[in-house]
This record gives structure tokens, C-alpha cells and sequence, in this order.
């Protein structure tokens, strides 16, 4: 029964090596602290003793087989690179029986065996009368694992005769990665905190653990975001570390626990929002905690609630007969009709082949962009709209409170032709100016501020003028909000309103309108594996997924903009289309459409498709005798996943 190779891998120094049955279990007796040489001849297999026998190796166990994600392994192994390079090919790295992995290494300090990181069980396994499965453990002092060449077991990396020593340090890595997916916590546990009498409704407690900021708060109290694993914000703590990370935040359940025995807070205890302000803020003292927050602003005020507790009016009469509020064949027979004679308008060209694959312009439609700060969206949006005046004849009116109206007519300018307004000729400045003028409006900003209704009162007194097809609200934050000061839920029922009455605007006078919207600070705390920030989701943006949900199209506009040689690439992610009938669909989720900046940010190319040289070429009439429209050269380099040697 027993291999030659059992024998080979016995006579390594260093190590000791124990026969084992087919259930992985030592066959010899005292084999935890016993150092000998056993009879490998007749075993079904053998094991590697792990602790100070073994000299000082340990094991990381990655039992796949109860990870029901399918991600466990790779995320852990890119935050570990993430956060030391080095580490993972230090590392001995073995495939187990069923599908798991063995992490193999020695340090100067080692303990026995024990969980890193758990998950509760599913229904099913429940009723097998399990509570918890172990994703990650350790095999340390007095334990052991199955080893090759036994039967299923396979060396990937490394071998044992060169198991290295890794720092403290960096074993403090592996665990803490680890225990960032534990999910089975103790409790925290405090005595009941009572709420303000004569608060009803949400309460200050409530209301913080619904929107307070954890991280802004442990980052006010010397902890520093570092990194993120999934929905989890990577923490060190404050004072003299060398842990890469010493906890994190859970943006999902809403906690936050360390894994450092070392701060004011529990080690391996979950403290929801309020309970991170009460021991930072309240000196762990939580009868103190309703009363600060609510003081904050946090929680439902009583007189809000008298005003909120209204019936709602309903022009719905259920006295009568009425049944007009239903559909019937008239007010969809049109549509019908068009879609079977293909007859249904496809949304307009942007001018760019590949960007139409998954935008285009629509009529009415309210399209949402969020990105962080000076990464260049109102210029590509005011690019796009060039593209719209000159391609489909669209009129624009443009609100933008951040830009003095001057800068904005220059970059309009310079757009029409790609070259700086300081090279443009007489003729050329003549012919761009009298295109503005036609099909541009800017609203004044000056010391005045609108709320999105004064937006919108504007745009109707001003198409009167001028049968606008597009307007810009930049940002959207800049506009006044024009409620009583009152809770923050309230608040993004105002916001949630706005875009409401945005969207059906739009659609009653066939206006796009084009809202540029900031991002929240989690969203620009989520750093990729080069400390570089990633590009946002839709559920970044400011006013929450609620307010974006709104959308009838979602851009995302990124660029890297402290990146050596990438920071000119502007990246179009597309996050939603409501009607891909009309054309457009959702950009892959790390293949956004790449612009890049030409001539001193005078204009946009794709490779080497031009918009508007190419709208220019087919009216050549228009072209004066000098006109030439320079084309960097454009190279985008597709970045590789990262690649382990395992």
C-alpha cells in the first residue's frame, strides 16, 4: 500500500512525517511530540506535523468545499497580494483532496490550531443540526495535515524541502485577510440604550446605523482606510503598526470588527454604526450615544412627523365609473405598429462607432453620470453635446455652476474644431462662434442659487427662443434644496422627487437632460491593486442608488488621472440603458469604451475615429482651406489580471 515517495518526502531534513489512514488521521501513537522515523510501507498515506517539531511550520487550510460563493480563494489570495507582493511566493502551496488548498510556512511565531474564519450554515445544513462551516483554519502546535503524494493531494508551488520562514508581520497578513470573511461574530453586547421620550418614528440610533459615515469617523480618530475586499473597507488602526490592516468595515451588514487586540474595541465583535460613535465619540458611555446623535441631526423630529402623518390626496374617484386610467388598444397600436414594420427610430450616433454599441442619443431620455472630482465629466459632456449640434442638430442649454461661462463657450469652441482657441484663425473662430451661438445657451450663474424647478422654469421660458433638445444640470449638487431643515430621510425623499420630476419633464418636452452627479466618499476609497482609485458604481453616486435608479441611461466617466502614462484615456462605463430596443447596453464591467484627450484636450478620438473630423470631412463645404485636425497616436494597454505563481 505504501510509495516510494512517502519514503523521499520522509527523508527531508527538518520535517516530520507520520503514516496516516484513508481519513486522514495518524496511524502511530504520541506522534504530536514524538520525533522518529515510522514505517511508511503498508500506510494508506502520510502527514506533515505542523509546529515546533516540524520547525515551526504552520498551515492556512482553505476548505473550498463549503465556500458558496466560488470567489473565496481568489479574493483572498488578491488581498493578500494587495497587500504584500511578496508574500504569496514564500509561500508552499498545496491542492487537497477536495478542492481545497494548503498555505505552507514557518515564522518565528505559531500557535495551535484554530478558525479563522466561518460562515453560518444554509437551511439544508441546518437541518443536519449544524450551526457554522470553516472556510479558512490553521494547522499549527499538535496538529497535522494530509500531505503528498497521498492520494488527491498535489504540490502546485514550492516543495517541502523549502518551506520558508515568513515575518510575524506577514503571517499577521494571512490571518487578517483571513478573518475579513468571518461571518460568525459574537455579538456586541451593552445594556439597552433608551431613546428620547418624545421621539417617534426613526430614531437617532436608527437613523446613524442607517446613514452615519463609520469610516470618515474611525479615519477622525487615527484609523486609515488602507484597501477593500468586496464590500469590506480594510482598516489599520491608529499608533505604532506594522499589520497592513488591523479590521474593516462591512458596508453590507452595516459593521465593523478588528482583528487586533490592540484599540478600544473588542477583538472579533461586530459594532454596528451607533456602537463605533458611542466608544469613539461617548467614551463608551451609550446613554449619552441618542441624545449627541439626535443632536447631530440624526433621527425623526416630532414636528416632522405631525407634518408627514397626512393622508395622502388621490385624484383616483372611486365613486364613479371611470375606468380611463386603463390602457387600451389606441394608446399602443402606434407603437406596436412601428416595431412590426421596423419602422421604430434607433437612437442618433454618437459619432463613435464603438461608444454606439452601448450609447446613443435619445430623445427625453434623463441620463445620470457620476465620477469622481477632476477626472473630466462636464468635458465630455459638453464634447457629446458638440457632437449632438453638429450631428443631429440638437439646441442645448447648459447649467453649470462650477464653470465661469466664458471657459465654457471656449471649450465649446475648441471642440467644433479640436484645436486650441489660441491657433484658431479668424475664420475657423468666426464659423465655431456663429455654431455656438445657434445652438448653445449658458444660464448665469453669478451669486444666485436655483433650485432644480428654477431649471427647469428657465428651460421653459427659454425654449421659446430656442427648441432645446439637451440640458446640462452640472453638478446637480449645486442646486438648492429648498425644504425646511429637517431629517436626511426626508431629504432623500427630495432628491428622490427631483429625479422624478426631472424624468417626467423630459419626457413631456422630448428634452434629454443630462445630470452630472458627484460621487459619495466610500465610493472614492476604493482603490485597485495599483493604490489607484477604480472607476465608481452607480451605487456611489451622492444621493444613493435610490435617487440613480431614476435614470433612464447611467454613465460612469474615469480616468486615471495621476497615472504615468494612462492619465489622457477617459473611460465611458455604461451602467444601465432602461431601453435597449432603441440601441445601447451595458459596457463589460472592466471594458469600458476608452476615449482619449487629443491636443491639448481639445477633443476626444477612438483609435483612430474622430467624431468631428469626420463630421466635418462629409461637410466639406464648411471645412476652410487650412483645416487639419492632428490624431495622437492611441494605444490602449489592456491590463492583465493578476497573475500568481498559483
Amino acid at each position: 500500500m505504501g510509495d516510494n515517495r512517502f519514503l523521499e518526502v520522509q527523508a527531508i531534513p527538518g520535517i516530520q512525517i507520520v503514516p496516516i489512514n484513508d481519513k486522514k488521521a495518524p496511524i502511530v501513537n504520541e506522534w504530536q511530540h514524538t520525533k522518529t522515523v515510522h514505517d511508511l510501507s503498508t500506510c494508506y498515506g502520510i502527514g506533515l506535523v505542523c509546529g515546533e517539531i516540524s520547525g515551526n511550520v504552520e498551515v492556512i487550510d482553505i476548505d473550498l468545499k463549503y465556500d458558496l460563493t466560488g470567489k473565496l480563494y481568489d479574493e483572498y489570495k488578491s488581498t493578500i497580494h494587495q497587500l504584500d507582493p511578496t508574500l504569496l511566493p514564500m509561500l508552499v502551496v498545496q491542492k487537497t483532496v477536495s478542492g481545497g488548498y494548503h498555505f505552507i510556512y514557518r515564522c518565528d511565531e505559531i500557535h495551535g490550531n484554530q478558525p479563522l474564519a466561518k460562515r453560518h450554515a444554509t437551511e439544508a445544513e441546518k437541518q443536519k443540526g449544524e450551526k457554522t462551516k470553516v472556510l479558512l483554519e490553521t494547522r499549527g502546535d499538535r496538529g497535522q495535515i494530509a500531505c503528498w503524494p497521498t492520494k488527491g493531494y498535489e504540490l502546485v508551488y514550492g516543495s517541502f524541502d523549502k518551506i520558508q520562514k515568513i515575518t510575524v508581520e506577514q503571517r499577521e497578513i494571512l490571518f487578517n485577510v483571513a478573518y475579513s470573511f468571518n461571518e460568525v461574530l459574537k455579538p456586541h453586547v451593552h445594556k439597552e440604550v433608551k431613546q428620547r421620550k418624545q421621539t417617534k418614528g426613526l430614531t437617532s440610533i436608527e437613523d446613524f446605523n442607517e446613514r452615519g459615515d463609520v469610516v470618515e469617523l474611525l479615519e477622525n480618530h487615527g484609523w486609515k482606510a488602507v484597501g477593500r475586499k468586496g464590500a469590506k473597507i480594510l482598516m489599520r488602526r491608529p499608533g505604532d503598526t506594522k499589520a497592513n490592516h488591523s479590521g474593516n468595515y462591512d458596508e453590507e451588514k452595516k459593521w465593523f470588527s478588528v482583528f487586533s487586540t490592540s484599540t478600544e474595541f473588542e477583538s472579533q465583535t461586530p459594532y454596528l454604526p451607533y456602537a463605533v460613535y458611542t466608544i469613539l465619540e461617548c467614551g463608551g458611555d451609550f446613554k449619552l450615544t441618542p441624545k449627541k446623535l439626535y443632536d447631530l441631526g440624526y433621527g425623526d423630529r416630532e414636528e416632522e412627523i405631525r407634518q408627514n402623518n397626512v393622508s395622502v390626496p388621490s385624484v383616483i374617484d372611486t365613486s364613479d365609473e371611470d375606468l380611463s386610467f386603463l390602457a387600451v388598444e389606441d394608446d399602443y397600436a402606434d407603437y406596436i405598429d412601428r416595431w412590426r414594420k421596423g419602422t421604430f427610430e434607433m437612437g442618433k450616433t454618437t459619432g463613435i462607432d464603438e461608444l454606439d454599441k452601448f450609447f446613443r442619443f435619445k430623445d427625453g431620455n434623463l441620463v445620470i453620470i457620476n465620477g469622481l472630482d477632476n477626472v473630466g465629466k462636464s468635458t465630455v459632456i459638453w464634447f457629446f453635446s458638440i457632437i449632438a449640434s453638429l450631428y443631429h442638430g440638437w439646441p442645448c442649454l447648459i447649467f453649470s455652476s462650477e464653470n465661469v461661462t466664458g471657459s465654457v463657450i471656449r471649450k465649446l469652441i475648441e471642440f467644433y474644431w479640436c484645436e486650441p482657441i489660441t491657433t484658431i484663425n479668424d475664420m475657423k473662430y468666426k464659423q465655431a462662434h456663429t455654431h455656438i451661438k445657434k445652438y448653445f445657451d449658458i444660464i448665469k450663474v453669478k451669486d444666485r442659487l436655483y433650485n432644480y424647478r428654477d431649471i427647469l422654469n428657465m428651460h421653459t421660458k427659454a425654449s421659446k427662443k430656442k427648441p432645446y433638445k439637451m440640458l446640462m444640470i452640472d453638478p446637480y449638487n449645486s442646486l438648492k434644496v429648498d425644504i425646511p431643515a429637517k431629517s436626511k430621510q426626508d431629504y432623500y425623499n427630495y432628491h428622490y422627487e427631483a429625479a422624478s420630476v426631472l424624468q417626467q419633464y423630459g419626457k413631456q418636452n422630448n428634452l434629454s437632460i443630462y445630470l452630472n452627479c458627484h460621487v459619495g466618499t466610500v465610493g472614492a476609497r476604493n482603490l485597485d491593486k495599483d493604490g489607484f482609485v477604480k472607476a465608481p458604481q452607480k451605487a456611489d453616486t451622492e444621493m444613493g442608488v435610490m435617487f440613480a435608479n431614476k435614470a433612464d441611461d447611467f454613465l460612469t466617466i474615469h480616468r486615471v488621472t495621476q497615472h504615468e502614462t494612462d492619465w489622457n484615456l477617459v473611460e465611458i462605463h455604461v451602467r444601465k440603458i432602461k431601453e435597449t430596443e432603441t440601441g445601447g447596453r451595458l459596457t463589460p464591467m472592466f471594458k469600458p469604451v476608452k476615449l482619449k484627450m487629443i491636443n491639448h484636450l481639445t477633443g476626444f478620438v477612438y483609435f483612430d475615429q474622430n467624431p468631428i473630423h469626420d463630421w466635418h470631412k462629409k461637410n466639406s463645404s464648411n471645412i476652410p482651406l487650412d483645416f487639419t485636425i492632428p490624431v495622437a497616436e492611441y494605444e490602449i494597454k489592456e491590463t492583465a489580471d493578476d497573475s500568481f505563481p498559483f
